[in-house]
């Protein structure tokens, strides 16, 4: 069926295949995201993937992934829409015994839901829980920590009155939608962090939600503005806020951490004349941060397109990291 589909509907990628431009996992996955789609669907999804590669220069399997989820949404936003109605249907709850007195609990929750509780569970994990687990060594304990924050939160809200509805908790979520499809005038996708694209609809859901805070991040030359020189080495709390909504995750190719809970980086260290600004910083987990220091390999962002290039000791290895995907304003 992949292969029908790439000889007869997606000859391009075929050609971008043979001459080393896709890799065939990504070829693969191409063709198996595009079926049900009309033929012209198709070849929108198709054009929309090899321009951006194109434009990247290269993209891991991972970043690939989720530029072609973000093309699907974009070109049949109402298959999308269904398909999220259905999946809604499907969610449930289930517990599977396991071997030594525990057990997995699963859950198919919508993604907004899910990362709610996440860092609900983040949250509590760092502020109580046990100090030290038997059997369970250091580098483990924090799974630990959650687990039991995870027991706390339900026993909390079990001993309320059942017949009050729970407040939901003020756990934080980023959700990234355009101004277009805020007001209904576009259905491009919503980029829900940590997760990928989320239908429209969705996004929309979430911005009603009277709990909801929002902020309007600076894409625009703005951005700029955000420069506090030589004034002060730590980024003050709102220039911190617009750095991590920026980079999403880790700056380092093919990290995947989160930017929440990543280190700041000046580009240009702050020992050698480098400012505390936006386009002077990026966001790095604690390993690549002193691998970046420690390990003598340099970074450079480049601000017209937002590409962090990392350079090995070694001569002429460069690695170019396209940043995330976001939400244009809409059409």
């Amino acid at each position: 069926m992949h292969a029908y589909q790439l000889v007869t509907r997606l000859p391009e990628t075929v050609g971008a295949l043979e001459d080393g431009v896709l890799h065939p996992v990504q070829a693969r996955r191409l063709s198996e995201a595009v079926i049900g789609l009309t033929d012209e669907q198709c070849a929108q999804v198709q054009t929309r993937m090899l321009t951006k590669v194109a434009a990247a220069g290269s993209l891991s399997i991972a970043q690939f992934g989720r530029s072609l989820k973000r093309a699907v949404m974009v070109a049949a936003p109402k298959t999308a829409e269904q398909a999220h109605v259905d999946a809604l249907a499907e969610a449930r709850v289930e517990v599977r015994p396991l071997e030594y007195g525990m057990a997995l609990l699963l859950a198919w929750l919508p993604a907004p839901d899910a990362f709610r509780v996440k860092a609900a569970i983040e949250a509590r994990a760092r502020v109580t829980g046990p100090a030290a687990v038997a059997g369970v060594d250091e580098c483990r304990l924090i799974d630990a920590r959650r687990a039991h924050a995870l027991i706390e939160l339900v026993e909390l809200g079990a001993s309320a009155d059942p017949a009050v509805s729970p407040k939901r908790a003020g756990s934080a979520i980023q959700v990234t939608v355009g101004l277009q499809t805020l007001l209904g005038a576009s259905d491009e996708p919503g980029e829900l962090n940590g997760y990928g694209p989320i239908p429209a609809s969705m996004a929309r859901l979430i911005a009603a939600d009277p709990g909801s805070t929002w902020r309007r991040l600076v894409t625009d030359p703005l951005g700029k503005l955000i420069n506090y020189g030589r004034t002060r080495y730590e980024p003050p709390p709102e220039l911190d806020e617009f750095i991590r909504a920026r980079d999403r995750v880790c700056s380092f190719p093919n990290c995947h951490r989160r930017a929440v809970t990543c280190e700041l980086d000046h580009i240009r260290p702050w020992a050698q004349g480098g400012e505390t600004c936006a386009d002077n910083l990026v966001t790095a987990c604690a390993r690549h941060h002193h691998l970046n220091h420690d390990g003598n390999r340099t970074n450079n962002r480049a601000p017209a397109t937002g590409t962090t290039t990392w350079t090995s000791p070694t001569p002429g290895h460069t690695y170019p990291n396209p940043p995330p995907e976001l939400p244009g304003a809409g059409s």
